[in-house]
């Protein structure tokens, strides 16, 4: 069986980012975390694209709508799947904003996470 991509988690919060990536260790993938969205271009610039990004829109300094402009700008990272990842109220409409089909809100729902990781990282 073949290596599964990695999910790329970026959120400020360390104790989310840590919870996400043991449940999806636990699960056989492989997960690589940045605090903020400069962070996580960082990231994508220096490694192989990830199968998935899970994308917190609420960081400071680098936030999720400044991410996702300077990333979806960039041909190589833009075919790069991103789901939006947060607690936000307006949640689903920052999505489709952005042309986002997928959505995770918080608190993580396990068997969609797992479903999401599944899709983009089997």
């Amino acid at each position: 069986m073949p290596p599964h991509k990695v999910v790329l988690i970026i959120d400020d919060d360390r104790d989310i980012r840590e919870a996400i990536g043991d449940l999806l260790g636990v699960e056989g993938y492989q997960t690589a975390e940045a605090r903020d969205g400069g962070s996580g271009l960082a990231y994508l610039r220096s490694h192989p694209p990830p199968g998935v990004i899970l994308l917190d829109w609420n960081m400071a300094p680098v936030g999720g709508a400044a991410f996702f402009s300077e990333f979806s700008h960039d041909a190589r990272l833009a075919e790069i799947p991103v789901v939006l990842l947060t607690a936000d109220v307006r949640a689903e409409e920052k999505a489709r904003v952005l042309g986002l089909s997928t959505l995770l809100t918080k608190p993580v729902d396990v068997e969609l996470l797992l479903a999401i990781a599944g899709r983009y990282c089997g």
